[in-house]
């Protein structure tokens, strides 16, 4: 009895030591609260030595494994490669965050799996997130599982996200990641494979149409491999969720927020008017004119569906099926995480402003323009939004001067939300002076009264000095506002200016 209530009052005062620190995070990563403005995590990011270390170790899959054909393990090698040029490029767009408030929550969830699993105890694991609209979570290997920024915007529940990391640690535990690698390889230089693409590209007729069909062919048996491996996972990752002391109704509320993780989260249409409309520049009603935007074509939706056979994932329902059937029945200990989701309802929002941040990072200036309009019917005066809003307009009106505008702005398309289309429609009927123009007045409407603000003086740089970014002007900003990150912005605008704008 004694030892019992020893061990109670850890637990208590382990997760309140938690509790304390990780809200003290969330204090700091809100900076002055979402009402106001938002300060993205730009500073604590996985550290070099532990990005260099997950490379070292992928290299090794090469160089360690026993591949008796020179092909299939010059194929292997280059598979590594691409895998550790994605981490790198990751690490390098500054989209990978760690150390912060979030990551410490999943980590937290992390363990809680863990100390419910004694076969996972030998096994390192270690999480980052990163930044990304999509809905997503996989496996890297060595232990490393990343998880996007949008999976955690719309997985409100704990034990919905507790599921996804049990699913990914099964994933490692099997080692799936390097069998599929392998198992790719080895099907490229396989006797039959090379022998019927080589038949299919000698044909005279119907040689597209074949060499189509034989690929299809190869797509599908890799599928099929790949649907194996996350069936296993399910599997497995949910004798972890269960074992931690998690209920059935977390695994189909994950799956379930994964089948619609295809559409935007944002699909109403935006009172545009509203946010583009100024005393000495009133909206114009033939901005929503859909004449230079329609649709391009009336979609056959039936030729853009992926079969199933094509599909490295389930389908959700199925897969929902069997973890139903495989669920276990014998009660289990359900624990408590109300800490957590108490945390995570603190953070729900910060996921989704980190969303945004990543889509500035990704150049996906139309996404961040749209995500910042839909966020301030939330957050209307948050200065952090309305910088964003100015930002993507800059820089489309810089595309548009640069006559880059359509590899940005795609036309609006039967399967887009309204909403999106509309943005589309909107931004179609612009020019480069329309959009400088709109910009100048969000920041003088909007951020004109914001005193020394990083962001603000950042834009109104950016905005003043459209036609070229000198390097007195560079000294000039970092002289005044200090700030690293937006300095370093605008040295890399220096270093290739843009043209001048066409009036």
């Amino acid at each position: 009895m004694f030892d019992d209530l020893m061990i109670n009052e850890i637990k208590v005062k382990s997760s309140l030591l938690f509790f304390c620190l990780i809200m003290a995070s969330t204090c700091n990563l809100l900076g002055q609260g979402l009402a106001y403005d938002y300060q993205p995590v730009r500073l604590l990011k996985p550290s070099d030595q532990m990005i260099e270390e997950y490379m070292r170790r992928y290299s090794d899959w090469g160089h360690s494994t026993a591949i008796e054909d020179a092909k299939v393990r010059t194929t292997f090698k280059k598979f590594i490669t691409q895998k550790t040029e994605f981490l790198n490029a990751l690490d390098s767009m500054d989209m990978l965050i760690y150390g912060d408030s979030m990551t410490d929550l999943v980590e937290r969830i992390k363990d809680i799996i863990v100390a419910g699993n004694e076969k996972l105890n030998n096994i390192e694991i270690k999480i980052f997130i990163y930044r990304s609209n999509e809905a997503n979570a996989f496996s890297l290997g060595e232990g490393l599982i990343l998880v996007s920024t949008g999976l955690l915007a719309r997985m409100p529940d704990v034990s919905q996200v507790a599921f996804v990391l049990s699913h990914e640690i099964a994933h490692d535990a099997m080692n799936h990641v390097f069998l599929n690698l392998l198992h790719i390889s080895e099907s490229l230089h396989e006797g039959e494979m090379k022998r019927t693409f080589q038949k299919a590209s000698r044909k005279k007729e119907g040689r597209s149409t074949e060499i189509n069909n034989v690929l299809n062919n190869f797509m599908a048996v890799q599928m099929a491999y790949s649907q194996r491996n996350e069936f296993e996972a399910d599997s497995q990752g949910l004798v972890y969720f269960q074992h931690a002391g998690f209920t059935l109704d977390g695994a189909i509320g994950a799956l379930g927020v994964l089948d619609s993780a295809d559409y935007l989260m944002f699909e109403d249409t935006l009172d545009l008017r509203h946010y583009f409309s100024f005393d000495g520049y009133p909206f114009k009603s033939y901005w929503l004119d859909t004449e230079n935007a329609a649709l391009q074509w009336a979609r056959d939706t039936t030729l853009y569906m992926i079969p199933d056979s094509l599909k490295s994932h389930p389908d959700c329902d199925v897969r929902i099926q069997r973890i139903g059937e495989l669920a276990a029945t014998d009660s289990e200990q359900i624990i408590v995480v109300a800490d957590e989701a108490m945390v995570m309802e603190k953070l729900k929002d910060v996921f989704q402003f980190e969303s945004l941040e990543g889509q500035l990072m990704a150049r996906d200036y139309v996404m961040a323009l749209y995500m910042s309009l839909q966020l301030q019917t939330l957050y209307p005066q948050n200065i952090y939004l309305k910088s964003v809003t100015a930002h993507a307009l800059i820089e489309l009106a810089a595309a548009f001067s640069r006559n880059e505008f359509l590899e940005y702005v795609e036309f609006a398309d039967m399967n887009y939300p309204t909403g999106y289309n509309q943005m589309l429609t909107f931004l179609h009927n612009m020019n480069s002076a329309t959009l400088f123009r709109l910009a100048t007045y969000c920041l003088q409407d909007k951020l004109g009264s914001v005193p020394d603000h990083a962001y603000v003086g950042f834009l109104n740089t950016l905005n003043e000095h459209k036609d070229v970014i000198t390097e007195e002007v560079v000294k000039l900003y970092a002289q005044q506002y200090k700030d690293d990150y937006f300095t370093g912005l605008l040295w890399d605008k220096a270093k290739s200016p843009l043209p001048a704008s066409r009036k």
